[in-house]
């Protein structure tokens, strides 16, 4: 498929071969191998726009004191779950902006510079993975935590495939972001990050809200100690990749 591609097309295409297992190996391998000044991400389960480079390339070369962006990701069919729709430039100035954030990894780019700041993707995040998601989640905030200047720019777009069939897969797919999230906010309350910890605790006041909330109507409270199991089962698992590198 790459040699095809590479025949119909100008573009200096290479195909790697990275052995570890997991996303965060195969992003790293990338970044290490590429020679641009600026980096590009996407996914494998989405068609970016006829001008997603160009428009990439426009944004950093308008705005020199931008050093990531985020776009938009529209739905490609009626299973995607996963989208960004906003229509507005939007500077990412909080952190609360990660609760539910602008930028995701499927469509995303930094100048060079940023990753030699803050250093790769954390391998114990992401696809392929015990945790399993929010390898993006923690490399944006390590970015924004460094004053790097992150905006979202609508113009910059993709489409994301998800092939998300039955409802089971979409819960499935939200199990795995609440566990993610679980293990980003015990990443950095360990770390002593009061900004996260008041994130982590706003999340949880909220889902206790809802259970006290839902005890007293009488309503099921299933899925909000779903949502709480989720969060702390991705905490312990955080807590034992942690303790895991203490004894290697």
């Amino acid at each position: 498929l790459c040699n095809k591609f590479q025949q119909r097309n100008n573009l200096p295409l290479r195909c790697m071969f990275e052995g570890r297992q997991g996303k965060p190996f195969a992003l790293n391998r990338g970044i290490g191998e590429a020679k641009g000044e600026i980096l590009a991400f996407t996914d494998d389960d989405a068609i970016v726009d006829t001008h997603w480079l160009t428009s990439i390339s426009k944004a950093f070369s308008t705005d020199v004191s931008i050093s990531g962006i985020g776009g938009r990701v529209e739905p490609f069919n009626e299973n995607t779950i996963t989208f960004r729709t906003y229509k507005e430039r939007t500077l990412l100035s909080s952190p609360y902006h990660l609760y539910n954030p602008l930028i995701i990894g499927v469509n995303m780019a930094f100048r060079r510079n940023v990753i030699g700041a803050v250093g790769d993707m954390d391998p114990q995040f992401g696809p392929g993975t015990k945790i399993g998601t929010c390898i993006d989640l923690d490399f944006i905030y390590r970015v924004y935590k460094r004053g790097f200047k992150l905006v979202y720019l609508p113009d910059v777009c993709v489409y994301h495939n998800q092939l998300l069939r039955t409802q089971k897969d979409i819960q499935s797919l939200n199990q795995r972001y609440m566990i993610g999230r679980g293990a980003f906010y015990c990443k950095y309350i360990i770390r002593g990050d009061i900004k996260i910890s008041l994130m982590a605790f706003r999340e949880i006041y909220i889902i206790l809200k809802k259970i006290i909330k839902n005890l007293l109507k009488g309503k099921p409270i299933k899925f909000n100690i779903r949502c709480l199991c989720n969060l702390m089962t991705g905490a312990i698992y955080k807590l034992t990749d942690l303790e895991n590198h203490k004894v290697k």
